[in-house]
């Protein structure tokens, strides 16, 4: 640390107070200084003991410098508040005194650890990933990985054409990319045919370092100059007038820099017919480099069926005896790696002992041997900034699911994510914010393998075990601690995740005592947790960034939380949090505040104002009424407000203080009926936010389930709500929630039980009465026809910027939807919600480009017809052209659905249609939905016929009265019929697999087995069918 010779901290700071920002501005130089210092004593191998203690320490010092900052910016914004101006920082005698003292402290720990520096890099060698200069590494192909080979080797030799081809070979980490590429490489055809270089590019950023590993794969000799035009002089003679094969290993985007120099370089200079193949774990970078119609990608995740037919591969010529009894340990070590599955089959094919004992013998040794190094190499490839960030994840238990977005929150709360550079650059043309940056290391981590993503819900990822198992090992048991309880202590923990056996928990503050430089606190109870905390309970916990107190029974919180200076992330979904103490207004550096599913929560602090850092204020989409208040326009980075609910008040929030709001990703605002005046829609600004993606508009204060919601916990009890005191009433077995129906919906993350899915129940006519009225039914007399002109002239004034997303608009009472809905200019949409609108007609929303799902709900609309599908102007193409869900529900007034034509809905795969009672209807066959796979149709009284759909597989068909038959469908594999008493009429259905037929009055047992004569070769997989309240099947 070159700085470190600047300063003495024999001396301390200079006693002058207008010092002190020169000290804190050498401060952060120093702490760069020392990153970097860290971050190349990880990216080295073989570290001693004493040199591993060293690395510790330095670590400890560098976080003790990042909480003197903190500090710094803390005090910073408390005294610009205090005054009302720019701070004034020397002018405090108290403030400056204890900030020499840190600042003076700190820099003589800076000063040990930069002579420990040296003893941590004078030994090891720091990893950098090579391969000999000219030539592959002999390696033969494992399993499918061959044919892959013969066709490439194929397709490069006889079908290249005469301009040069760029193969990209795609793949997750560990898929086996350059495995392939060097078989193909070390081909004798490509041999016969081509001159070969083989160029690994490792992780180097410099600008020329790709074009001289070129240079030194292609003529066996390192490249000597360092001026560009001498390199790319040296390039150019090195591959004239040759047919080259050139594989380029590991392709990075920071190589993309140096993309268009090389290609200029070598496409200009070989001959006709060259061949390129980069391996690459990086999409972008694929489609970027690419000559052909797309990558090769090899898949890395496999399926537990895969991943136990590729070791059974590998394992055996034929069945062994014992093999079925591994499958399950097999298959849990393997987590879906390719590789695991491979190495652990070849292991026991040449297990010499008894096969019953290779699990217990060899198993575990497979994994250390062989496949821990090779996960162990990836891991410390990682670039510097990746691996903080991947370790932290760690501290989950194995096999937790968590969001990307929330993942990133936590990284930011510890300063894990660098803000990027303001500077552009030629590859990345514009960055956005220090989340950006987080997001795009959570992508090259999901790339990498490092972390997976869950093949049924997208939005979920996890940590595969053999990762998970690598990432324990190397963060040690001191500053990731996951525990039960507090017996024991801490010690050097930093990160403590607390899931107790028990359902009471009492946080005690002498446990944290040994620990006080801890810096994250999430409770992960396995029950609802009944949680105790007094107000010295915080008192230790000074250095605290992220607390996390989701589900527990936490109430309220001291007021001492406000002196958590450095928090940063804070949580309390699911809680019982009446409300927030005033000091919360005091946490300047808070950046996500999360209060989701708090239905006992009325309002939030006076001074909510005062977190100018807040970045993410959540209280979920399914809330109680939350009164917001005055202030919010102080929020400048907030990016997330979703419960926006205007009341009429002066102390709370109006549409106005959005304007300053420029940052909002995500927006939700209900309560639009309380407004008197449609300038202060106007005055909201919505086209000036460009980075919203996401607007929800309620016309109500809040729909009627949530308004009943939070009128119904006034009053109740939280404790005795959960069962969570230990008083009980012996006279009475029911549960306290019993009467609460919105909170049950959630008690499955609380409470043990089973809460599997059911179809839905058959109800007598009268439940239909139990459905919201559409909202039209509001609209009558001249206070009405006014308030209508008013909702439609506010919500032209509240017309987004057209880069959204996602739209939900909800109780609208105008006759007309806005205007700007469907307008070609919105060709981002994806998503579009409609929810109980009193307009009497749908917008025209078939021309938007990238509608994907599309919600209508409640509208009292008679007939959808071609102006739905048409869009605004001429129809150019087919209508829909990427939705790919529709659904109607509760379209009571609905009878016509027409002016589908052939061709729209293209790539529609689900339609529900719900409580329609007069369609009488569905389109045609032969206009539109030629890729629809399911079709649940429910409460449709009316409707008399089906569409023969060649494509459908899954049909749902409940309390259809006036269904008479069902048509012919060939493709058709899950059948449900519920409840439809006039259907009588069944075709053979020949790929039946599931079935289920209950209480069709008209169908008897004769005509329903009729479902069974199919052609396949085995009956229903799931079979039930029901006739007079008798299961007959």
């Amino acid at each position: 640390m070159g700085n470190a010779q600047s300063w003495s901290p024999s001396t301390g700071p200079s006693p002058d107070p207008a010092s002190l920002s020169e000290e804190i501005k050498d401060l952060k130089a120093l702490r760069q200084d020392l990153r970097k210092q860290i971050e190349q004593a990880e990216a080295s191998n073989g570290l001693s003991e004493t040199q591993k203690l060293l690395l510790r320490d330095s670590k400890e010092v560098y976080l003790n410098v990042e909480d003197v900052l903190d500090e710094w910016e803390y005090e910073q914004l408390l005294r610009a508040k205090i005054e009302g101006g720019s701070p004034n920082m020397t002018a405090d005698p108290e403030l400056w005194d204890r900030m020499a003292d840190q600042i003076r402290k700190v820099k003589r720990k800076l000063e040990k650890v930069s002579v420990h520096g040296m003893m941590i890099h004078g030994e090891g060698d720091v990893r950098q990933r090579s391969q000999p200069v000219g030539r592959a590494p002999s390696s033969s192909l494992l399993g499918d990985d061959h044919d892959h080979k013969v066709r490439i080797v194929h397709y490069l030799v006889h079908k290249c054409p005469e301009d040069v081809t760029v193969f990209p070979i795609l793949g997750l980490g560990l898929a086996g990319k350059t495995t392939l590429a060097r078989a193909v490489y070390n081909d004798p055809q490509v041999k016969e045919h081509f001159s070969t270089g083989w160029a690994s590019s490792g992780g180097d950023s410099d600008p020329k370092a790709l074009l001289r590993c070129v240079i030194e794969a292609l003529t066996s000799t390192a490249c000597p100059f360092k001026e560009l035009e001498q390199i790319l002089q040296t390039l150019r003679g090195s591959v004239k007038d040759k047919r080259l094969f050139l594989v380029l290993d590991d392709l990075h985007p920071q190589h993309l820099r140096d993309w268009d120099l090389l290609k200029d370089s070598v496409f200009s200079s070989c001959s006709k017919r060259s061949v390129v193949v980069v391996t690459t774990r990086d999409r972008k970078v694929a489609e970027k480099v690419k000559t052909i119609q797309s990558p090769l990608y090899l898949e890395f995740k496999l399926s537990d069926d895969e991943c136990w037919g590729l070791f059974k591969r590998y394992a055996s010529d034929g069945n062994h005896p014992v093999m079925e009894d591994l499958r399950e340990k097999v298959v849990e070590q393997c987590q879906g790696l390719p590789l695991a599955a491979k190495l652990l089959g070849i292991s026991f094919r040449h297990h010499r002992g008894d096969k019953i004992d290779w699990a217990d013998d060899c198993m575990d040794w497979v994994i250390e041997e062989n496949i821990r190094p090779v996960l162990k190499s990836s891991y410390l490839e990682l670039a510097p900034r990746l691996k903080p960030c991947l370790l932290y994840s760690s501290l989950f238990p194995q096999g937790y699911q968590f969001s990307k977005e929330q993942m990133v929150r936590l990284w930011m709360a510890q300063g894990l994510v660098e803000p990027p550079p303001k500077r552009e650059t030629p590859w990345k043309r514009r960055r956005l914010d220090q989340e950006d940056e987080g997001l795009q290391n959570f992508d090259e981590l999901v790339s990498g393998s490092f972390i997976i993503q869950d093949p049924e819900d997208w939005t979920q990822y996890s940590i595969p075990k053999l990762i998970w198992d690598l990432l324990n090992d190397i963060s040690g048991e001191e500053e990731y601690v996951r525990r039960a309880d507090m017996c024991d202590p801490l010690c050097k923990c930093r990160h403590l995740l607390l899931n107790p056996k028990d359902g009471s928990f009492r946080l005690d503050p002498d446990s944290f005592f040994d620990s006080p430089g801890l810096r994250s606190l999430i409770f992960m109870p396995r029950i609802k947790l009944r949680l105790e905390i007094l107000d010295q309970d915080l008192s230790s916990l000074k250095r605290l960034r992220s607390l996390d107190l989701s589900n527990t029974s936490v109430t309220t919180l001291p007021e001492s939380v406000g002196g958590l200076k450095h928090l940063r992330f804070l949580a309390l979904n699911h809680t019982g949090i009446t409300e927030l103490p005033e000091s919360v207004s005091k946490l300047y550096n808070l950046q996500v505040l999360e209060l989701k599913n708090c239905y006992w929560l009325e309002k939030l602090p006076s001074g909510l104002g005062n977190l100018v850092n807040l970045r993410y204020l959540d209280t979920g989409d399914d809330r109680p009424r939350v009164n917001m208040p005055k202030g919010i326009q102080k929020l400048v980075n907030l990016q997330r407000l979703a419960g926006l609910d205007l009341q009429k008040g002066k102390e709370l929030c109006g549409l106005r203080e959005l304007k300053a709001l420029s940052k909002l990703t995500e927006l939700g605002v209900s309560g639009l009926c309380n407004l008197v005046d449609s300038e202060d829609a106007k005055e909201a600004s919505m086209q000036d936010k460009k980075s919203l993606k996401v607007l929800k508009l309620n016309w109500c204060s809040d729909d009627d389930d949530a308004a009943a919601k939070s009128e119904q916990f006034k009053g109740t009890d939280y404790e005795k709500f959960y069962n969570l005191r230990d008083e009980t009433d012996a006279g009475d077995n029911q549960t306290a929630h019993e009467g609460h129906p919105v909170v049950e919906e959630h008690l499955s993350a609380w409470i043990p039980g089973d809460y599997s899915d059911t179809l839905s129940g058959v109800a007598d006519e009268d439940e239909d009465k139990n459905f919201t009225e559409s909202a039209e039914e509001d609209i009558s007399g001249l206070g009405s026809i006014l308030r209508v002109v008013g909702a439609e002239q506010l919500l032209e004034a509240l017309k987004p910027y057209t880069n959204i997303e996602e739209l939900e608009l909800r109780t609208l009472p105008c006759l007309h939807f806005p205007g700007w809905i469907g307008d070609p200019s919105f060709s981002k949409l994806i998503t579009v919600v409609l929810e109980d609108c009193a307009c009497e007609a749908l917008p025209p929303l078939g021309q938007l480009p990238q509608l994907e799902f599309l919600s209508i709900d409640g509208t009292p609309v008679k007939a959808v017809d071609a102006s739905f599908c048409k869009g605004l102007g001429s129809r150019a193409a087919a209508a829909f052209p990427n939705l790919l869900m529709l659904t109607f529900y509760n379209m009571r007034k609905w009878e016509i659905w027409d002016g589908v034509e052939k061709g729209d809905f293209p790539m529609l795969k689900e339609l529900r249609l719900f409580n329609c009672p007069e369609l009488r209807s569905l389109p045609e066959s032969g206009s539109g939905f030629p890729s629809l796979l399911v079709l649940e149709i429910d409460r449709c009284r009316g409707l008399s016929k089906i569409p023969c759909l060649p494509s459908l597989t899954s049909l749902e068909l409940c309390r259809c009265d006036s269904l008479t038959s069902i048509p012919s469908l060939g493709s058709l594999s899950s059948l449900t019929v519920v409840d439809c008493r006039s259907l009588g009429s069944v075709p053979p259905l020949e790929r039946l697999v599931s079935l289920w037929v209950e209480e069709c009055e008209r169908l008897s047992p004769i005509a329903a087995s009729s479902f069974l004569h199919t052609s396949s070769a085995e009956r229903p997989k799931k079979l039930l069918v029901a006739y007079g309240g008798q299961l007959v099947y």
